[in-house]
């Protein structure tokens, strides 16, 4: 999993990463504060879980 965040106030990539690692993810690699932006990049190490019938994961528009 890629993903950008901004890195001011409140910086919330310490509890995106806790988010991911409660859900089975591993960091590859996350940016330092000093970058002034948050990526991350990490892994899915977990059990698969199937999503629920009819569950929409994203919703793409013109």
């Amino acid at each position: 999993m890629f993903w950008t965040r901004h890195r001011r106030s409140p910086d919330l990539v310490p509890t995106i990463c806790g988010w991911f690692a409660q859900e089975g993810f591993v960091p590859g690699a996350v940016s330092s504060p000093a970058d002034g932006v948050g990526v991350g990049v990490h892994r899915f190490l977990g059990e698969p879980r199937p999503l629920p019938a009819r569950v929409t994961m994203f919703a793409f528009v013109d």
